[in-house]
């Protein structure tokens, strides 16, 4: 087995993650990737399938880093008119078919009308993966829930599951919930709007609101593209995997 791919992700880790340094890191890990996945496949080698999930896991845990970084470092705080509903929707749709069938990814999403405010959707996006992502880790039941609505002031975004935690792994498992909850903080302070956590029957929810005036604009006038499933799905170190990094099957 040639190991000289984990030493090189090893190498990648130890570089800061910083904005000087995101292009080189993204550009070593793109590259990294392509060498691991482009391996053989379907190997009936138990330690060589180990050994390319752990490279492919340890770069999408590099990305996710990057994106966490870029989020509470306030470095994703450009905003366009989004139609929060066909941003979130993909997501949901796209998390449900990486979780499943053990995980099943339920929606309560409009899709009568668009919702358009003013918000950074690169940021709303990333974070409501890593909830999803973190329910997804914690969920008894196999069963999480995505609920966006209007509301007076603008948006409120919730992702809910069944809470199980265990006395084994407690400390880790807190530390993961407690980064979920300060991204999700901060994603809220960046739209004015409030952060939110609570415990309900069976289950625990978080989410954020997004305080914006409504926009009439239509789905046409949004100035950003909207992400749809193939795109968060085909690519293979998009912020989809590098969310649930720790829960989905390790797909090339």
């Amino acid at each position: 087995m040639d190991l000289s791919l984990l030493e090189e992700l090893i190498y990648i880790k130890s570089i800061p993650i910083n904005s000087e340094n995101e292009s080189l890191i993204r550009e070593k890990i793109q590259r990294l990737f392509l060498k691991a996945a482009g391996g053989q496949k379907n190997s009936g080698n138990i330690s060589e399938a180990y050994y390319k999930k752990t490279l492919i896991t340890g770069c999408r845990g590099i990305i996710k880093e990057i994106k966490n970084f870029k989020i509470l470092a306030g470095e994703n705080t450009v905003k366009n008119p989004i139609d929060i509903f066909s941003l979130l929707r993909p997501a949901a749709a796209a998390c449900t078919f990486l979780l499943s069938p053990s995980i099943s990814v339920n929606s309560d999403i409009p899709d009568s009308s668009p919702l358009t405010l003013l918000c950074s959707a690169d940021a709303v996006l990333w974070c409501v993966l890593t909830l999803i992502g973190t329910a997804a880790a914690f969920t008894e039941n196999g069963k999480i829930k995505i609920s966006v609505w209007e509301t007076n002031s603008g948006a409120a975004v919730k992702v809910s599951g069944n809470l199980l935690l265990s006395v084994y792994d407690l400390e880790e498992e807190t530390s993961r919930c407690e980064d979920a909850a300060n991204l999700c903080r901060k994603t809220a302070e960046m739209h004015s709007g409030q952060f939110f956590s609570m415990y309900e029957k069976h289950g625990f929810s978080m989410g954020f609101t997004i305080s914006s005036a409504k926009l009439n604009c239509s789905r046409d006038d949004n100035f950003l593209p909207a992400t749809t499933v193939y795109d968060l799905i085909s690519d293979r170190l998009s912020p989809l995997y590098a969310a649930l990094n720790d829960t989905a099957p390790c797909l090339l």
